[in-house]
């Protein structure tokens, strides 16, 4: 049984023991597994566990693919743009990246995209070009600004809502780098991450870090998982290799497989983790990821450190839907680039009480949170992916049950 590393600060002991309950149970697989939590402004639990990868413990610098918990962290870049007065997110993706405006996206908007809502998913042109076994063609950043120049929308921007896993990345990344002249991970990296005294997050990781990097594994289904919830991703998956559907488009379905299936071949490769990808592209530490997320809802800063107002996190966190993603099949509270902790469909709160939280989760139990409200945020990362996490669940309410 493997072991359970690191600190509480006292009073925490239950989440310890909480971490120490899945490590003992086999929750963690053939992988390894973070946690690390702040409480006004502290860090209170930092702990890890398993495996990185074959024959290698994870350690205390031991980073991870965060999946789409990206995209939040992308979010906090376009809010702090906002925040100084750069960016409107009523205006137009084309007011920002003219050649952007053409085949029925001239009226599309920055809130449409963070939102979700615009329309873009995907296209099979971006399928062609990305090879998900090897990875190749994901860093082809000139090409793929080319083939979304000339995609056309799938839905009426603003009807709906489906999940764009890749193009968020994309679109946002090239409308920061037309306001600010740097690459969103150059960005993300000297206005967040270095100030904040996190070295260790990229988006976009250097190939001599790789190793630093835990191997993703396949997807694992724990014993006793329900069956509903198995029929859900056995739907969800099967959508996804669907190269026509909301689905496919977004997942990079080629009708055989899709990137659910092959994410540690996509994101394992040298490409899948140098392309500065912000929706699915960030490597770090559980300690890092949570400190980022702190520094969200600290309203004097965290470390003297002030990312962005506290009246700009009110306007990103606002609601903008609560439909039913037409790509995931299932509806989420979502605001401007952050899911809010909201139940919909009877799916528990999975970071705490409060609704007024913001966060995201990512493929293969990935989630990271800020609460303004209990001014609490954690995160929680893992190497080998499962299907229904319920480790960030359970440390949440344990960290929680510590406040109370």
């Amino acid at each position: 049984m493997s072991s359970v590393h690191g600190i509480v600060a006292d009073g925490f002991e239950p989440v310890r023991d909480t971490f120490a309950g899945l490590v003992a149970a086999g929750d963690l697989g053939d992988g390894g597994a973070a946690y690390a939590a702040y409480h006004e402004g502290t860090l209170v639990a930092d702990l890890w566990a398993g495996s990185a990868r074959a024959g290698q413990a994870w350690e205390q610098g031991t980073r991870n693919m965060w999946m789409s918990v990206a995209k939040a962290l992308t979010a906090l870049c376009m809010q702090m743009l906002h925040d100084r007065g750069q960016l409107d997110i009523e205006a137009t993706v084309a007011s920002y990246w003219p050649e952007f405006g053409q085949a029925g996206k001239e009226a599309i908007t920055i809130r449409q995209v963070l939102a979700h809502t615009c329309g873009l998913p995907g296209s099979p042109e971006l399928t062609s070009l990305i090879d998900i076994e090897t990875g190749a063609g994901i860093d082809e950043q000139d090409k793929i600004l080319a083939i979304i120049e000339a995609m056309s929308p799938v839905w009426e921007p603003g009807t709906q809502v489906g999940y764009h896993a890749l193009t968020y990345s994309w679109i946002l990344g090239e409308v920061l780098r037309r306001i600010d002249g740097r690459r969103l991970g150059v960005f993300f990296r000297e206005e967040v991450a270095l100030p904040l005294g996190c070295e260790d997050l990229h988006i976009g990781t250097p190939v001599a870090e790789h190793d630093h990097v835990a191997d993703t594994m396949h997807l694992m289904v724990p014993p006793g998982a329900p069956e509903l919830a198995v029929q859900y991703m056995d739907q969800v998956f099967a959508r996804a290799r669907d190269a026509s559907s909301p689905a496919g488009l977004s997942l990079l379905g080629n009708g055989e497989t899709s990137v659910l299936d092959l994410a540690p071949e996509a994101f394992n490769s040298v490409a899948g983790r140098t392309a500065e990808l912000g929706g699915t592209g960030l490597t770090g530490t559980a300690r890092s990821v949570a400190r980022v997320f702190a520094a969200i809802v600290e309203p004097d800063g965290l470390g003297g450190v002030v990312l962005a107002s506290p009246a700009s996190l009110a306007t990103f966190s606002e609601i903008q839907t609560t439909d039913t993603d037409v790509a995931l099949l299932i509806p989420i509270a979502r605001a401007l680039g952050y899911w809010r902790n909201i139940s919909l469909a009877g799916r528990p709160q999975a970071c705490g009480p409060n609704e007024q939280t913001v966060a995201h989760s990512g493929i293969g139990g990935q989630l990271g949170f800020a609460d303004p409200v209990a001014r609490v945020a954690g995160a929680y990362t893992r190497n080998h992916h499962t299907a229904f996490p319920v480790a960030p669940l359970l440390l949440n309410n344990a960290l929680y049950h510590c406040l109370s």
